[in-house]
């Protein structure tokens, strides 16, 4: 079976092995995902769809079928992760 194109790139550590199979599908989505799936970006803490009339982007969830969804409220609604500390990061000052 020879594919010329399509999936994802990801960049590992380590190398690991995988072996690919013909076979059946086996999950809840039998046809591709045919929109492109927005970035999650880390520093703000959400998925962000790029939308050429918002510079800022829109916050948007991506369930495991691919389905996207706009975050109610846009980016006032987005908590930035904070690694699970405060601001003070548990330092004594």
């Amino acid at each position: 079976m020879a594919l010329d194109h399509g999936g994802y790139v990801f960049t590992l550590e380590r190398p690991v092995h995988v072996e690919v199979l013909e076979g059946r599908i086996r999950g809840d989505l039998h046809r591709p995902i045919v929109d492109p799936l927005p970035r999650f970006d880390p520093a703000r803490g959400a998925y962000v769809q790029i939308d050429p009339n918002v510079p800022e982007g829109i916050p948007v969830t991506v369930s495991r079928l691919g389905v996207i969804t706009p975050i109610p409220g846009g980016w006032a609604a987005v908590t930035p992760p904070d690694a699970g500390m405060g601001a003070d990061a548990g330092v004594a000052h």
